[in-house]
């Protein structure tokens, strides 16, 4: 690879002439296809042993069989073997052959070919050494496979290894001889957990170049017409229009210069940048329909877009090959792109153009191959598509999920353990399949977690009514757990679950009987003096809605203006959050979620869900019904996902917007005059719930008269359980709380992540904390010891950051370019964040390290495209390391501003017995408010709180009643007819 770059640079590269005509008549495609032969074959199981990720590419040249040396397609291997004799002899070859010469060759090196003579007529057999760099290590008829990267001398595993192969076949079908040098580099050493290859973007680009330039010289050598053009400074004979036909043209001095001495390295580099950008684009336009028009550019994608970016997708693999779709969803503008967009749509300006493009997740379906894939819907092309790299797994999927259930059942190795639990007959099973998680267990030959799995909890209804498919099957945990192969459905292995006080797993044994615990309403007797509650709003909802594009939502209320999304990933985002006119958030989100286990004996050591990343909010989120998931007069969002054929599928109902009344807002009563100005304070709220199997979330972003913005996560559902044995009922567990005989609730924490993406009033915020501080008692400042003032801390560079309820410490965005116009302070919005204990597994813990933010209630990072995810983009089967926490170790700095604010909160869940069978929420707060934003409290133009408009009912006895006898009180009046 230092080759390459040193050839370019020594030579200061190739003219643009070159660059567009070489992009005329070859083509360069990238990642290879995971049906490609190279990852079958021999030589890449032996060198990269470790499956790293690899730099990989093809370039592919056509030539007319009309055009091709006759003899060379007379006897098998002839074409492929004289294309190879021109990779090597030919003049693309010339100077990486020179400047190897004059390092390599010597007394040690003589028997390898040196010569363009030996060069050109080699037959290249296995062993075949090419200028102390490559080496021959397969060959058969059509193709030459060559190890390159380092010296052959240099046997062993590298640090830069690869493969090279060069083919040559006929394409009978269209008359064609179809030429190929595919391109594979990785490091062989050791296992590296990256994504990407391990060349550098821009040697990338500098190496696809010289194989377009390998492969176009190489040609001639094929040609009927065999002309070679070359002259001492190295100039590139143009072909006719093709490339082929026709004489030279003959004015030599128009041809496209191969190195032009004239061209500067820098503006090469750039060329070939530009040049590389384009190689998916050059390919022609698969037949799908191009249904985007002129949208606003955060507007979900829309059915048609849905199924024109799938449909993209499978128009760019081979006819026929089953593609399994993990997600179909907006790829959100740039910022540097949107914000101008956003600014332009407020003050009424006109808009500028912004591409809509769509982000896919898929795989083959069969196999472990995964990809991801950036369409643009309004050019109607695949942008990128790449695979994703070791330990970079896609989200499950219900129709995948329901897969493993049915699976599991009906195995018969399943059946013949259940067989030794003698279960009462009728027992019906239910499997709960769960995210295998992560623990870096390496059984060699036998399992190695860096394949997507899937490991299933195992419970029964209750026996004595399992026609009930309702019935509270938590309450029944049987001690088997099932790994299974999602991709290919096959049943890895069973494992049996410890059942006492320690990580001794015993042979199963027949079940033993215990009552049933349920939860739905027909098992019990309910309460009778419940009287109705309802919300009531007589004249309507104070909110109104707008549809900025054909799923996004504009909501206005009280001040409020902002934008709602909706994801499958995120689930409902929210876009340009302004208050009376004022920027406030260009975007909020919940980020990310993890919810580790505490119980460290196998299996249950890696049972930690990332509910988003590992499922998705969008996916989980419930069809909300009216009267009970929210009260009063409800708007209804709906959302648009993709099913697994990449389709789209309807999501009805998923967020409810709403009013709430929350009490007083404001209050004061004049004693003097004893007048009293009362405010109630109504919320809009935004909510939606999530069921992640056992488990539910109910999300709400809520928004007041007063400026401020409440995210509040409730918890409820039912707990993830477990086996225990049913003689340790009242014996304490180390791991958890046992919540019913024979049911064991472990112990866990939960932790949610906000990102926030502030414009507090406009662009270039920082982030702050200020703390309090007790003053030195002092003689004359602080005699009594009662004074304590504040203490401003400016964070300059990305980091994470704890709370610390010592110091009061508060954390700030503030607009240091804004001042308040009462005091001269920073405009700004503090963070009210509820403590949290941090994540209890070890920093040495696959928890620890796949939970980037789950250690500290603050991370700080610089502003970056395609950070939107706390814990990484891919958190299933996770290592960690492309999350918050790595972002923020860059130590970028944030004095130019633009910086993301993630707060993380959650809970430490000790389980009690009143949480089963359905557990009371759990609440959470985090709440965003004023400070020194506004030139006062900006409610006071709320109407007061009035009886005539609230008309409240008294229950006590008639008021004068009660006041007979004490004179100088006023009775207010009543409404509705009543007091």
């Amino acid at each position: 690879m230092g080759i390459i770059k040193k050839v370019f640079y020594t030579t200061a590269l190739a003219g643009t002439g070159t660059l567009a005509y070489l992009g005329a008549a070859t083509t360069v495609l990238s990642p290879l296809p995971d049906q490609d032969p190279i990852w079958r074959t021999r030589s890449y199981a032996k060198y990269n042993r470790h499956y790293n990720s690899s730099t990989q590419d093809v370039c592919l040249k056509r030539i007319p069989l009309s055009r091709i040396k006759p003899e060379l397609l007379q006897r098998e291997g002839d074409l492929a073997l004289e294309f190879c004799r021109g990779v090597w002899g030919g003049l693309g070859y010339r100077i990486q052959r020179w400047y190897l010469a004059r390092k390599y060759q010597d007394s040690a090196t003589a028997s390898q070919l040196w010569s363009i003579d030996q060069l050109s007529k080699s037959r290249y057999e296995p062993g075949t050494i090419v200028t102390d760099h490559f080496e021959v290590v397969e060959k058969n008829p059509t193709e030459i496979i060559v190890r390159c990267g380092d010296t052959p001398r240099n046997s062993g595993p590298r640090d830069s290894d690869g493969l090279f192969v060069i083919s040559a076949a006929v394409d009978k079908k269209r008359g064609e001889v179809v030429l190929a040098l595919k391109s594979c580099f990785f490091n062989s050493a050791q296992r590296i957990e990256a994504i990407q290859g391990p060349m550098p973007g821009w040697i990338e680009e500098l190496h696809r170049l010289y194989s377009r330039i390998l492969i176009e010289t190489a040609s001639w050598k094929l040609s009927a017409c065999d002309r070679y053009r070359q002259s001492g400074t190295g100039v590139l004979a143009a072909r006719g229009a093709d490339g082929w036909g026709g004489p030279p043209p003959s004015n030599q001095d128009s041809l496209p210069p191969l190195f032009d001495a004239g061209v500067s390295a820098a503006a090469a580099q750039q060329a070939i940048r530009a040049e590389s950008a384009t190689s998916i684009k050059s390919a022609p336009a698969p037949a799908v329909e191009n249904v985007s028009s002129p949208t606003h550019p955060l507007g979900p994608l829309s059915p048609k877009e849905i199924s024109q970016a799938s449909g993209l997708v499978k128009a760019f693999w081979p006819e026929g090959t089953s593609l399994h779709f993990k997600a179909v969803t907006l790829l959100e503008p740039e910022k540097k792109e949107l914000a101008p967009y956003l600014t332009a749509a407020r003050a009424g300006e006109s808009l500028p153009s912004i591409d809509r493009k769509a982000f896919v997740i898929y795989s083959l379906r069969g196999t472990h191959n995964a990809h991801e894939a950036i369409v643009n819907l309004t050019t109607n092309k695949v942008e990128r598509n790449a695979k994703l790299g070791p330990f970079q797994h896609a989200n499950a999927d219900g129709e995948e999920l329901m897969a493993v259930e049915k699976f599991v059942v009906e195995h018969p190795a399943f059946q013949a353990e259940l067989a030794k639990l003698k279960l009462p007959e009728g027992a019906v099973i239910v499997i709960d399949p769960w995210i295998y998680g992560s623990d870096g267990v390496n059984d060699g030959d036998k399992f190695y977690d860096d394949k997507r799995v899937t490991h299933c909890f195992v419970y029964m209804r209750d026996p004595n009514n399992s026609s009930e498919e309702d019935s509270c099957h938590y309450s029944f945990p049987l001690p088997i757990s099932p790994v299974v192969d999602p991709a290919t459905m096959e049943l890895i292995r069973i494992d049996i679950m410890p059942t006492g006080l320690d990580e001794t797993v015993k042979p199963l044994e027949p079940y033993q009987p215990r009552p049933a615990n349920e939860y739905i309403p027909e098992a019990y007797t309910l309460r009778s003096d419940v009287k109705p509650l309802q919300v009531v709003q007589p004249e309507g909802a104070s909110f109104t809605v707008e549809e900025f594009s054909e799923l996004g939502r504009t909501i206005k209320w009280q001040k409020w203006d902002f934008k709602v999304g909706f994801n499958q990933r995120e689930g409902m985002v929210l876009y340009d959050i302004c208050y009376d006119n004022k920027p406030l958030f260009f975007r909020l989100s919940l980020s990310d979620m993890a919810i580790p286990y505490a119980d460290p004996r196998h299996p249950f050591h890696r049972k930690c869900a990332f509910d988003l990343g590992d499922a998705g909010a969008g996916t989980m989120a419930n069809n909300l019904q009216l009267g009970c998931d929210c009260l009063g007069s409800i708007y209804y969002i709906s959302g648009v996902l993709s099913d697994s054929n990449g389709q789209p599928q309807p999501a009805p109902n998923v967020i409810c917007v709403h009013e709430q009344d929350a009490g007083i807002l404001y209050k004061h009563t004049n004693y003097r005059t004893n007048r009293a100005v009362v405010a109630r304070n109504r919320e809009l709220v935004l909510q939606t719930i999530l069921t992640v199997s056992n488990y539910e979330y109910i999300l709400s972003w809520v928004f007041n008269m007063a400026g401020d913005i409440t995210y509040e996560a409730r918890a409820t559902g039912i707990l993830s359980t477990q086996p225990v044995d049913l003689d340790l009922t009242t014996t304490p567990h180390p791991y958890g709380t046992i919540v019913h005989p024979g049911v064991l609730a472990a112990f866990h924490q939960h932790f949610f992540s906000l990102r926030v993406d502030p414009m507090v009033a406009g662009h270039g915020n920082k982030i702050v904390y200020d703390e309090a501080y007790a003053l030195p008692r002092d003689d004359k400042l602080n005699p009594h010891g009662v004074g304590y003032t504040t203490k401003r801390t400016e964070i300059n560079t990305s980091g994470g950051f704890d709370l610390d309820v010592n110091k009061a410490r508060t954390f700030k965005i503030i607009n240091p370019a804004v001042k308040n116009s009462v005091n001269g302070a920073s405009v700004g919005y503090k963070v009210h964040i509820p403590p949290m204990q941090p994540m209890l597994a070890d920093t040495d813990s696959f928890h620890y390290k796949r939970a980037e933010f789950a250690d500290r209630s603050v991370y700080v990072t610089k502003y970056a495209e395609d950070e939107l995810f706390s814990g990484g983009k891919y958190t299933n089967q996770s290592r960690g390391g492309t999350g918050v926490r790595a972002w923020a170790d860059r130590k970028d700095s944030l004095e130019e501003g633009d910086p993301v604010l993630w707060v993380n909160f959650g809970i430490n869940h000790i389980p009690r017995v009143e949480d089963f069978p359905l557990m009371p929420v759990e609440t959470m707060r985090v709440m965003l408010r004023p400070v020194n934003f506004f030139d006062k409290n900006p409610a006071l133009d709320v109407p007061p709180s009035k009886q005539e408009n609230n008309c409240s009912v008294s229950l006590n006895k008639p008021v004068e009643q009660l006041t007979a006898g004490v004179s100088g009180l006023k009775v207010g009046g009543g409404c509705c007819g009543s007091n």
